[in-house]
């Protein structure tokens, strides 16, 4: 029985970030939306209690960095030249690693947490968690529960629900509402399935 794969869930739980997590920072004159490194820690956390991270590469018992010159352009057409230091690493969510990176300026005066942090963020940022502060997208919940579920093959059950017709509930989202431990009554029609999910997901 094929089910939705766990990150897909991850995505459409956390595309959209609680609002009482959101930050700002000004970055080069903007105004950008962030999530802070505790907030993403407790997301990693609820997700995969045994998530972790780890540097690409060591150097003197320290993860490697890289230092490069970084420049930004006023308004005025003054340009700044300033030192950024950068860290690539690997962060394994749900069994799946991915690499990603963290940078800061190197005059920070808790460069390593600065590096930490932002690795972090970026890196989860690639798992799907937070994904509309770069994306400014649509949620999944609304735009791709049906549409990644397309094609897959139908099931018969959950629990003891039959499946009345061709245009009975998927496999996927079948495999959804399992995994948002739904005991409810299942609806006999697709659409009426995906009206059913899109409320679970929106509260």
């Amino acid at each position: 029985m094929t089910e939705p794969h766990p990150l897909l869930i991850v995505l459409i739980d956390h595309f959209n970030p609680e609002p009482s997590t959101v930050s700002q920072i000004e970055k080069n004159g903007n105004s950008l939306d962030y999530v802070g490194h505790a907030e993403i820690t407790k997301i990693l956390i609820e997700i995969d209690p045994e998530w972790s991270w780890t540097p690409i590469a060591w150097e003197n018992g320290r993860p490697q960095t890289t230092t490069q010159l970084g420049k930004i352009t006023k308004r005025d057409g003054t340009v700044l030249e300033f030192p950024t230091v950068s860290m690539w690493g690997q962060l394994t969510l749900l069994g799946v690693t991915r690499i990603a990176v963290g940078s800061a300026e190197a005059h920070k005066a808790d460069l390593d947490k600065e590096l930490v942090s932002d690795f972090l963020r970026n890196a989860a940022m690639r798992f799907g968690i937070s994904l509309a502060l770069w994306t400014k997208g649509t949620p999944p919940s609304k735009a791709s529960t049906s549409n990644p579920f397309r094609g897959t093959p139908r099931t018969q059950t959950l629990g003891s629900k039959s499946e009345g017709s061709a245009e009975g509930p998927t496999e996927a989202q079948l495999g959804l509402l399992r995994k948002r431990n739904y005991e409810g009554p299942v609806p006999d029609t697709k659409a009426e399935c995906s009206k059913l999910i899109d409320r679970l997901l929106n509260g």
